[in-house]
């Protein structure tokens, strides 16, 4: 709370208000094609997701009756934060950290098929869709980007839900 996330706040919702992808784009536009120019607008477009993550599961942490517990003993704020609140906000970001690999990809490939991406011959899926789309005597070449896609997408999303069954709390609760 207080002006700092007010300023905060208010910087990640200018953010927020602009497309993930139209605003990927228009860095990748500036800086130039290259990978490292593409991860680096993608990371620009999607922090202020888990800015207003964090700060969301924080504002709900600090009110439980453990945070309140610690508070009445006198633990010293910073130690809170890091005994605390820290290792539930990891536990969430951990189990969404696939499925937001996995929107990256897509953004990445989508970014690569409309030209922001990867310096033209450069190899990447979003190129392979492109020339699947350009050349359609060959349809093979359409058909195999997007089941590797595909197919890559479902894998994370598996590992994502492993990740999500692991870090479940329910998991760890004795039943008296």
């Amino acid at each position: 709370g207080g002006w700092v996330d007010e300023i905060i706040m208010r910087f990640t919702d200018l953010f927020l208000a602009f497309p993930s992808l139209l605003l990927a784009m228009s860095i990748v536009a500036l800086l130039g094609p290259s990978l490292l120019h593409a991860v680096v607008a993608l990371v620009v477009s999607w922090w202020p997701w888990y800015t207003r993550l964090v700060r969301s599961v924080t504002m709900t942490l600090r009110q439980q009756h453990f945070v309140e517990a610690a508070r009445a003993m006198g633990v010293r704020d910073s130690v809170i934060i890091f005994r605390h609140i820290l290792p539930n906000i990891l536990s969430i970001l951990v189990t969404k950290l696939p499925f937001t690999v996995e929107a990256l990809i897509a953004s990445l490939t989508a970014l690569d098929f409309l030209g922001f991406g990867l310096p033209p011959g450069e190899p990447s899926w979003g190129s392979l869709l492109k020339d699947g789309t350009d050349n359609m005597n060959a349809p093979w070449i359409l058909y195999s980007a997007f089941a590797a896609i595909v197919v890559t997408l479902i894998l994370i999303t598996f590992v994502g839900e492993a990740i999500r069954e692991a870090f479940d709390p329910k998991r760890f609760t004795v039943y008296r």
